[in-house]
C-alpha cells in the first residue's frame, strides 16, 4: 500500500504519515528494493485509528496509547483510555451540578453565593483539583482574575471566578479547535450578574462534553477493531471465538519482529537515565532522511541505510550516551584517504578517519544538535555508500 493512498483516504499529507511514524506512533514501514515505504493494512489501521481517537482522547493521550500496542502492552493502553474517559464523566457531573445550582434561581438574579467567601490560590487548587500553574497561566491568558490579600498580597479568589475556573476545567484536555476557544472566551467573559449567561454558557460546556463523548465511543470502536486485528485482546475475536493460535496447533514459528518493533520492545524495557532523550534523539535521526530503517545490533538501536548499518547507539556510559557513526562491520581500508566527510556542525569526535562520536549528557546537548544533527545524518549516509 502506497503512503499516497493512505493520506488521500484519511485527508492528509504523507509528510504527516512520515511524522506519526518518525515519532513512534505508528510502526515502521518495511523499504521496497528502491527505499520506498511499503505500508500494510497495519499500517493502515493505526493511522485511521489515530485520526478518530484525537478529537475525543487527544493527540497525546491517542500517542500514547498506539505505542503501547505496539509493544503488546493493551492494559496500560486500556488504562489510559479509562482515565480520560473518568476525567469526562467527573467533568459533566460538575457542570450538571453548576446547571441544577442555577435553575433554583429566578432569571435576572444576581449570582451572589460565596462572593465574600475568598480562596488563595492553593485552597482553590485543592479544592477543584486543577494544579495551581494552570489557574496562574488561565489568569496571564485573561480568562479569570484574581484579586489579592492586603495583608500579605497573595492571589484570593471569590467564587464567582472559582466557577470559571471549574468550568474551563472541563476543556483542558480535549483538542484544540474553535469551539474550545468559543467556550473558553465565553466563559471569562461571565458575568457573576447575569445568571442567565451562565446558565448559557454552562449548558454549552454540557452539549460539548455530551458530543465528546460520541467522540470517544467512536474511537473507542476503532481501537476495539485495531486491537482485534493485531490479537490482543486474550485471544478472543468479536463473536468470543480464539483467534491466538500457538506455534504447536499452527505448525509454524512465531513471526519474527520488524526492525522497527525490535527497537520499540527495547526501549519500552530500557531503564537509562536519559531514556527521554534517548527517545527524543531517535526521533530526529528518523526524521533525516526518508532512507532510514532502525533494529537492533550489538545490544542496541542501530539506524541502517540501505541495509547497512551507519550510525548505533552506544548506552553503555554513566550519566551519558553517545552516537556511533562508522561504515558497518565491513570496512574498508581507507589509507591514506582522509577523514570520510568534512563535519560542518562541528559536533563530531573523530576516533578514526572513518568513525566518530556525538556524546549526549543531557537535555541541552539533543536541544544543541536538534538543528544540526539530520544534515549531519544525511551527509554521513552519503559519505559512507560511495
Amino acid at each position: 500500500m502506497r503512503p499516497i493512498d493512505i493520506a488521500r483516504k484519511l485527508r492528509i499529507s504523507t509528510s504527516a504519515l512520515r511524522n506519526y511514524e518518525a515519532q513512534g506512533i505508528v510502526p515502521a514501514a518495511d523499504r521496497s528494493s528502491s527505499g520506498y515505504r511499503m505500508y500494510t493494512e497495519v499500517h493502515a489501521a493505526y493511522f485511521e485509528c489515530l485520526q478518530v481517537m484525537t478529537p475525543g482522547f487527544g493527540i497525546e493521550t491517542t500517542s500514547e496509547v498506539l505505542r503501547k500496542l505496539q509493544v503488546k502492552d493493551v492494559d496500560s493502553a486500556l488504562r489510559l483510555v479509562n482515565e480520560i474517559q473518568a476525567n469526562l464523566h467527573r467533568d459533566r457531573i460538575l457542570i450538571e451540578e453548576t446547571i441544577d445550582a442555577l435553575e433554583t434561581r429566578a432569571p435576572g438574579t444576581p449570582d451572589t453565593s460565596g462572593m465574600e467567601d475568598w480562596k488563595t490560590i492553593g485552597e482553590v487548587s485543592d479544592e477543584t483539583q486543577i494544579p495551581s500553574s494552570a489557574i496562574r497561566y488561565w489568569e496571564k491568558a485573561g480568562l479569570i482574575t484574581s484579586s489579592r490579600d492586603p495583608q500579605n498580597g497573595y492571589r484570593i479568589f471569590n467564587r464567582s471566578q472559582i466557577r470559571k475556573i471549574q468550568l474551563l476545567s472541563t476543556l483542558r484536555q480535549v483538542e484544540y479547535s474553535f469551539d474550545v476557544i468559543g467556550l473558553k472566551q465565553a466563559i471569562a467573559g461571565m458575568d457573576h450578574n447575569d445568571v442567565e449567561q451562565i446558565r448559557r454558557v454552562a449548558g454549552a460546556t454540557l452539549d460539548y462534553m455530551n458530543n465528546l463523548t460520541r467522540e470517544q465511543l467512536r474511537g473507542g470502536y476503532y481501537l476495539f477493531g485495531l486491537c482485534r486485528m493485531l490479537n490482543l485482546l486474550d485471544g478472543k475475536g468479536i463473536d468470543g471465538m480464539a483467534t491466538n493460535k500457538t506455534e504447536q496447533e499452527t505448525g509454524k514459528k512465531p513471526e519474527k519482529l520488524s526492525g522497527h518493533q525490535q527497537v520499540v520492545e527495547f526501549l519500552h524495557a530500557l531503564e537509562h537515565p536519559l531514556k527521554t532523550e534517548i527517545e527524543e534523539v531517535r526521533r530526529i535521526i528518523l526524521s533525516a532522511h526518508d532512507g532510514i530503517t532502525e533494529h537492533i545490533k550489538w545490544k542496541a538501536p542501530s539506524f541502517c541505510h540501505h541495509h547497512e548499518d551507519r550510525v548505533t547507539f552506544n548506552l553503555h556510559g554513566k550519566g551519558f550516551f553517545l552516537l556511533i557513526f562508522h561504515c558497518g562491520s565491513k570496512v574498508k581500508d581507507r589509507a591514506g584517504e582522509g577523514r570520510l566527510m568534512e563535519d560542518p556542525s562541528g559536533l563530531l569526535e573523530w576516533v578514526t578517519d572513518d568513525r566518530a562520536t556525538l556524546k549526549f549528557t543531557g537535555r541541552a546537548d539533543v536541544e544543541a544538535a536538534r538543528e544540526k544533527l539530520p544534515l549531519l545524518i544525511t551527509k554521513w549516509l552519503e559519505a559512507a555508500s560511495s
